[in-house]
């Protein structure tokens, strides 16, 4: 019983503790891919994905030929898990870089998720 009131302690905690995207936005890039497809078909694609308990935000800047996609668990009102997917034309299609918040392990395949995802919007299979 003492380990479920700890580990529930910790959980709570942790939620407390969440991340905003101007805090996922100062994190280094944790990868960058190029993409054969153009960057608007490449953030449409990434913005519709499957999203469970996501809110998603795609916002593109077409002058700048550009788009934030921003991908956020929301519990008790702090986000528990932020990403930003930064998609940028490039001559021969896009390219994508992702942020999080910081871990030190891919918890729960999360990276590796987000990666798939892109590689299958941009074009890789």
């Amino acid at each position: 019983m003492r380990r479920f009131a700890l580990a529930a302690t910790l959980l709570l905690a942790l939620a407390a503790c969440g991340y905003t995207t101007d805090d996922v936005r100062q994190q280094p890039p944790r990868w960058s891919a190029l993409y054969p497809r153009p960057w608007q078909d490449v953030t449409n694609c990434i913005a519709s994905a499957q999203w469970p308990s996501y809110q998603v935000t795609p916002i593109m800047f077409a002058a700048e030929q550009r788009a934030t996609v921003t991908a956020a668990t929301v519990l008790q009102g702090y986000s528990s898990s932020v990403w930003i997917y930064d998609i940028r034309a490039t001559g021969a299609g896009a390219e994508v870089t992702w942020r999080a918040r910081p871990a030190y392990i891919d918890i729960a395949g999360m990276e590796t998720n987000a990666h798939q995802i892109a590689d299958r919007c941009g074009g890789r299979i």
